[in-house]
C-alpha cells in the first residue's frame, strides 16, 4: 500500500514539477489560447555571418530557422518595428515562421517599419513582412532551403520556375506565370492591373494575347482570380464595315471620334489608341446602364464612302445606332460641289471626267451611266475664270470623282530643251576646224573675234561622232554625244578637256562652210507640246480677179518662210529617260527660177521637214541629220559692150554653175526640271557661259563697258 502511494506521488511530481524546472529564469509558460508578444530583435544575439573571408559586397547573412517557432502562439498581440534594420527584422520573422533567410550585406542595414496594435496571425505577420519588402522594391526568391531577399529587378533576372499550362502554387516564392487571355486585350488589361499590382510584375505579349507575370505565387494567384472574372466572352473585337449612304464617311468618322473622346472618363473609348478595356459594370460611352462597349478604331474609307470599325459586338451595335442618326439625307443641299484646281486646266479635266461619267444627262438607278456605276444624276462643268470644276451629284458620287480629280491635279515636271540647228557643207565636212572654250585666251584674238585653230586630223571630232554619217542622205538619227569631254592639244603644248557637245557645236558654228541657223531653247511641260517659230512672211501673188468694170485686181497672200520646231517631251520617272517627239520644218527661198510665164509674180521655195521620236537620257545630247539640200549658184561674166553684140557676143562672155550640197543637223539636249530650284541652276549656268564668252572675245577695256558688265547694267536717260 505504501509502495503504491509513493509511485503515485512520484508521478504527480513528474507531471507538475518537471515543466517548471525546464523553464528559463523569468520565463512563464503562456496558455495555448493566449496571444504572445513578438520578442524584441535588438536583444537577441546577432546571427553568425557566413563566408567571412569574402568582401563586404558579397557577404551574406544566414538566418537559420528557429526550432522553437512551432511552440509560439498562433497569434501575436502587436507588431512594433520602427526603422528596424532588415537583418534584425528577418531574424524575428524567421523565429515566428520557421523560415530561413539569406540577406546580402548591402541590404542588411535597410530600414523598414511595420506597426500593428491589433492581434495578427503569424501568416498575417509574414504577409506584412512581404508587403514591407515590396514597398522597398525587395522580394524573396527560394534558393534551396533558404529564401533569399533580393531587389525586384534582380529577382526578374534570376532563374525562377515558370508555369505556363499549370496553375502557380500558393507560395511565397518568386515565380513566373504565363497566362493566356481569350477575349480581352493583353495590353489594355496589363495597364489596368498595374494599378493594383507592381507595374514591373506584368508584361503583356500581344502577338499571342498573353500576360507574363513575375511575382510571388500568392500574388499571382490573386491576379489570376481577378483575370478569370474579367476575361469573359463578349469582349472580343472584330472588324465591321459600315456603309455611309448620305453623308461623308470622313465627316461621320470625325464626329464619332469627337463624341466618343468625351466619354474617356467612363472607360468606353479612347480615340486613336488600341482597345480600351471596359469592365461589365462600367457605364457605356453613351451613358446607358450596364454598357460594355469596346471600340479600338474608327477609320473612314473615302474611296468607297464606308467606315471601318474595330470593336466588340456591343461597340459595333452602339456605333451603328449613332451612324443611323447622323447619316440622313439633307433636303435641298449637298448636291452642288466646287473643286478648285491647283495645277491643271479645268477644261481638260472636265473633258476627262465626262468620258468617265459618260454622256451628260440622267443616269437611271441601277443602270450604268458610263464606264462606272453612279447613284444618280451627274453634271460636270468648268469655270475658266477661277479654274475650278463644278459637279452636280450626290455626295458619294462626288467623292468618287474627287479622288480622280486629286490624282489628275498634280504638279507636272518640265523639260528644258536646248536645240541647235545647223547647216554643214559637204565639201568641208572632213576639214572641220575645232575651236575651244573654257576661258583660255585664243591665239588669233583680234577686234573682238576669236580665231579657231584646226586639229591635225579630224580624229578629235570623230571621237565624239562619226563625221561621215553627217553627210549620208536619209540617215535620220545619227547618234548620241555620250562622251562628257574630249582631249585637245593647245598651242601652248598643254592638253585640256573640252565638253564634247560644246566642242562639236563650236566647231560647226565657226567653220566657214557651216551655218548656225538657230539655237532655240524651249521649256515644255511633261507630255505637252511646245513650239518655236521663226519666220518671215513673203508676199506672193495668189491670183488675179477681173472686176465688173473690166479692171484686173491682184490678190496678194503672205507665205511664212522660216523655221518651225515642235517638241513634246515625256519623262520616264524610273529610268530618267526623256522621250522626245520632234517635228521640224524649215522653208527657204530657192535660187531656182520659176517658169518664165510667172517670173516676177512668185518665187521658188524649198521645204525640209522631219518628224521623229527619240529617247534621250537626262542632260545627254542627240544628233539628228540627213536632210540634204542642193544650192545652185550660177555666175556669168562678160566684156562690156562686146559681150552684148548678138551672136559674136558669146565669144566675149562666160557663165558657170556650182551646186553645193548642205546637210541639216539638229542637236537636242533635254534637262529635266523637277523643282523651282532647278531654274536657278540653269540661270547660273547661262550666266557662266556668258561670262566665259566675254572673257574669250573681249578685251579688258571692253569689259568695263556697262553693256558687258552685268553688275552695272545700262541706265536709261531721263
Amino acid at each position: 500500500m505504501k509502495k503504491d502511494i509513493r509511485v503515485y506521488a512520484s508521478l504527480i511530481v513528474w507531471i507538475f514539477i518537471t515543466p517548471l524546472l525546464a523553464q528559463t529564469p523569468g520565463q512563464k509558460t503562456a496558455p495555448k489560447s493566449q496571444a504572445q508578444e513578438i520578442p524584441n530583435p535588438a536583444k537577441e544575439t546577432p546571427a553568425k555571418e557566413a563566408w567571412p573571408e569574402r568582401s563586404s559586397e558579397t557577404k551574406q547573412t544566414i538566418i537559420q530557422a528557429d526550432p522553437n517557432a512551432a511552440k509560439l502562439a498562433p497569434k501575436i498581440t502587436s507588431i512594433n518595428f520602427r526603422d528596424e534594420s532588415l537583418d534584425a527584422l528577418a531574424k524575428t520573422i524567421s523565429k515566428l515562421t520557421g523560415k530561413s533567410f539569406m540577406v546580402t550585406t548591402p541590404l542588411a542595414n535597410k530600414k523598414i517599419t511595420i506597426i500593428s496594435q491589433e492581434e495578427v496571425t503569424i501568416e498575417e505577420a509574414y504577409r506584412a513582412f512581404l508587403s514591407a519588402l515590396d514597398m522597398n522594391n525587395l522580394t524573396v526568391v527560394p534558393v534551396g532551403k533558404f529564401l533569399k531577399i533580393v531587389d525586384n529587378r534582380e529577382a526578374a533576372k534570376m532563374s525562377v520556375h515558370t508555369y505556363a499550362n499549370e496553375p502557380a502554387p500558393t507560395s511565397d516564392g518568386y515565380i513566373t506565370q504565363i497566362y493566356h487571355l481569350k477575349y480581352i486585350s493583353a495590353g489594355e488589361i496589363a495597364r489596368s492591373l498595374q494599378l493594383i499590382s507592381n507595374p514591373r510584375a506584368i508584361v503583356p505579349y500581344e502577338p499571342t494575347n498573353s500576360l507574363i507575370i513575375s511575382d510571388t505565387g500568392a500574388n499571382i494567384n490573386r491576379l489570376i482570380e481577378i483575370l478569370q472574372h474579367l476575361d469573359i466572352k463578349g469582349f472580343e473585337e472584330k472588324l465591321e464595315v459600315i456603309k455611309i449612304r448620305h453623308a461623308s464617311a470622313k465627316d461621320v468618322a470625325q464626329q464619332l471620334n469627337d463624341i466618343l473622346s468625351d466619354s474617356r472618363s467612363s472607360g468606353g473609348y479612347r480615340p486613336g489608341g488600341t482597345s480600351r478595356f471596359s469592365p461589365p459594370s462600367a457605364p457605356s460611352f453613351g451613358g446607358g446602364e450596364g454598357g460594355s462597349e469596346q471600340i479600338s478604331k474608327i477609320i473612314p474609307d473615302n474611296r468607297t464612302n464606308h467606315i471601318i470599325v474595330k470593336a466588340n459586338k456591343q461597340g459595333i451595335e452602339k456605333l451603328k445606332d449613332l451612324i443611323s442618326r447622323l447619316d440622313i439625307p439633307v433636303r435641298g443641299g449637298g448636291k452642288i460641289h466646287v473643286y478648285y484646281l491647283q495645277n491643271s486646266s479645268a477644261e481638260k479635266i472636265v473633258t476627262t471626267l465626262n468620258k468617265i461619267v459618260g454622256t451628260p444627262g440622267r443616269a437611271q438607278p441601277g443602270v450604268p451611266a458610263g464606264p462606272i456605276d453612279f447613284e444618280g444624276d451627274i453634271k460636270i462643268s468648268d469655270d475658266k475664270e477661277t479654274n475650278s470644276i463644278v459637279v452636280t451629284a450626290s455626295l458619294q458620287d462626288f467623292n468618287t470623282l474627287k479622288d480622280v480629280i486629286q490624282k489628275l491635279d498634280i504638279p507636272r515636271k518640265q523639260v528644258f530643251v536646248e536645240a541647235y540647228i545647223l547647216e554643214v557643207s559637204v565639201a568641208k565636212t572632213k576639214a572641220l576646224g575645232l575651236s575651244y572654250t573654257a576661258g583660255v585666251p585664243a591665239a588669233g584674238f583680234q577686234n573682238g573675234l576669236v580665231g579657231g585653230f584646226s586639229g591635225t586630223s579630224p580624229n578629235s571630232l570623230e571621237s565624239i561622232i562619226d563625221p561621215t554619217k553627217l553627210l549620208t542622205p536619209g540617215s535620220g538619227v545619227i547618234g548620241f554625244i555620250t562622251k562628257k569631254s574630249i582631249e585637245v592639244k593647245f598651242p601652248d603644248g598643254q592638253t585640256r578637256d573640252i565638253p564634247a557637245a560644246t566642242a562639236l557645236i563650236r566647231a560647226l558654228a565657226t567653220d566657214a562652210n557651216s551655218n548656225l541657223l538657230s539655237a532655240p531653247q524651249i521649256l515644255a511641260l511633261d507630255n505637252e507640246e511646245s513650239q518655236i517659230e521663226v519666220s518671215e512672211k513673203i508676199p506672193t501673188l495668189a491670183g488675179t480677179t477681173i472686176t465688173s468694170t473690166g479692171l484686173s485686181q491682184q490678190n496678194i497672200q503672205r507665205e511664212p518662210i522660216g523655221l518651225t520646231l515642235k517638241i513634246k517631251p515625256q519623262i520616264n520617272e524610273t529610268s530618267k529617260l526623256v522621250r522626245l517627239e520632234i517635228d521640224q520644218v524649215i522653208e527657204d527661198i530657192s535660187n531656182r527660177k520659176p517658169p518664165s510665164d510667172i517670173q516676177g509674180q512668185t518665187f521658188a521655195s524649198t521645204k525640209r521637214a522631219m518628224k521623229s521620236t527619240v529617247l534621250v537620257r537626262d542632260q545627254d545630247t542627240v544628233v539628228i541629220g540627213g536632210l540634204l539640200k542642193d544650192n545652185v549658184n550660177e555666175t556669168s561674166s562678160k566684156v562690156p559692150l562686146l559681150g552684148d553684140i548678138p551672136i559674136i557676143g558669146w565669144l566675149f562672155k562666160s557663165s558657170s554653175s556650182e551646186t553645193i550640197k548642205t546637210n541639216l543637223l539638229l542637236l537636242l539636249t533635254p534637262t529635266i526640271v523637277q523643282k523651282y530650284g532647278d531654274f536657278r541652276k540653269l540661270f547660273d549656268a547661262k550666266l557662266k557661259d556668258r561670262q566665259e564668252f566675254i572673257d574669250e572675245n573681249y578685251t579688258e577695256e571692253d569689259k568695263k563697258t556697262t553693256y558687258l558688265n552685268r553688275l552695272n547694267p545700262p541706265k536709261l536717260e531721263e
